[in-house]
């Protein structure tokens, strides 16, 4: 796949967005069968520039990915009021 388009796996998981060589690669929204959404950059098939992703807990994190974790500098706002804004690394705030 190249260019635009919109792939559904049988488990559940769609992913709307670029490809490059059969792998998302750009912009996309990918959508988990549990209900957590990530809408960002992807590269090579991981999550990796800037993007959101939205837990089904009600839990959101907005800021840089790498190699599919949250790393670099971002916001994560908790279902419960907590809000943490700094640094990430290995989807932990650090």
């Amino acid at each position: 796949k190249n260019g635009k388009g919109k792939y559904t796996c049988k488990n559940g998981v769609c992913y709307e967005g670029r490809w490059k060589d059969d792998q998302r690669h750009g912009t996309g929204t990918c959508k988990y069968a549990n209900g957590d959404v990530y809408e960002g950059r992807w590269f090579k098939n991981h999550k990796h520039g800037e993007g959101t992703y939205n837990f089904h807990n009600g839990n959101v994190y907005s800021g840089d990915w790498r190699s599919d974790r949250a790393s670099g500098t971002g916001i994560c706002h908790y279902a419960n009021g907590d809000r943490y804004e700094g640094s990430w690394k290995d989807d932990r705030a650090h």
